[in-house]
């Protein structure tokens, strides 16, 4: 799956019907999942704050990154890996001008569970899918140069897609010793990984639900604020922290990638979907458009309809 576009980036980020990603990672029969993502060097944001019940295990190919993991920043670069827990709040962003290349793998515990609750489920894969970290979220070159697990990726990465005789098992196994190697070291080196910021988490997927469901409205600082029982100030502070936006910027975001939905799916107006979509008229919604797209909503429709 290639995400070059905007668009396509806003739509396979799982933005548009909900903040907790609605994209499907595989299936029942086999829950995991490889995405391929190329963002442009026009695309600042290169994944929007979402979280998922899946572990998730992310390599930058190309350029770099910051990645902002339940509030915690990590700047991430090529051969560089970040491991992200089940229903971690995420988001990251481009550091520089080049192009930003990676792979996503997803993993449902669904996929590594065993049939029994044993050992091996006990010990370590129920820690590992509640978030009880015994390692860390970067995995950086000095790391990794220990750990060796960049090459099992690129096995998994190069299975998935090539789809030979027996890719699902050699999938498992290579998913196993990744783990192994990750949960090892987290031993090894006897270290108090930074734990998750539960609390802080819940208010962050509070704020982003209460976004989702009344964008369409008029909100306010203040609305979102109360929304989790914060002063405007203290709220400010905390959302940026997370988001590395403001609050009002975040919510204008969400916006548009509501509104670019409207011009992939719909004929309608500008200034229709401007109203629909929050926006109290078309001059705003155009300002605010050009300054998350780096074009105007005018060029946006002209650009699908040539394709």
């Amino acid at each position: 799956m290639n995400r070059n576009s905007n668009e396509e980036c806003m739509q396979q980020t799982g933005i548009p019907k909900n903040l907790k990603e609605n994209i499907p990672h595989g299936d029942m029969l086999f829950h995991m999942s490889v995405h391929h993502t190329v963002v442009s060097e026009k695309q600042d944001i290169i994944l929007y704050c979402h979280w998922h019940e899946e572990l998730e295990i992310l390599f930058i190919t190309r350029g770099a990154a910051q990645f902002h993991v339940n509030g915690e920043i990590y700047e991430i670069s090529e051969g560089e890996i970040v491991f992200i827990s089940p229903n971690e709040v995420h988001t990251a962003y481009r550091v520089n001008n080049d192009d930003v290349e990676f792979y996503a793998v997803l993993i449902h515990s669904d996929f590594v569970n065993s049939m029994i609750n044993d050992i091996v489920q006990q010990k370590y894969i129920q820690p590992l899918f509640l978030s009880k970290n015994d390692f860390p979220v970067l995995i950086n070159k000095t790391i990794e140069k220990k750990l060796l697990i960049l090459p099992i990726l690129y096995d998994i990465k190069n299975a998935y897609f090539e789809h030979k005789f027996g890719y699902e098992l050699l999938i498992k196994f290579k998913i196993y010793e990744l783990l192994y190697k990750v949960i090892c070291y987290g031993k090894q080196e006897k270290r108090d990984w930074k734990p998750t910021k539960s609390y802080k988490t819940e208010r962050i997927k509070n704020v982003v639900l209460y976004i989702q469901k009344n964008y369409k409205y008029k909100i306010t600082l203040i609305d979102l604020a109360s929304s989790v029982n914060m002063s405007a100030g203290a709220f400010c502070r905390f959302f940026k922290q997370y988001i590395n936006m403001t609050p009002i910027e975040y919510l204008n975001s969400f916006r548009i990638t509501k509104a670019t939905y409207l011009l992939q799916t719909t004929d309608k107006k500008l200034i229709d979907i401007a109203l629909d979509t929050g926006f109290s008229n078309i001059n705003y919604f155009t300002d605010v458009f050009k300054k998350v797209l780096y074009c105007t909503p005018t060029e946006y429709r002209n650009r699908l309809n040539r394709k």
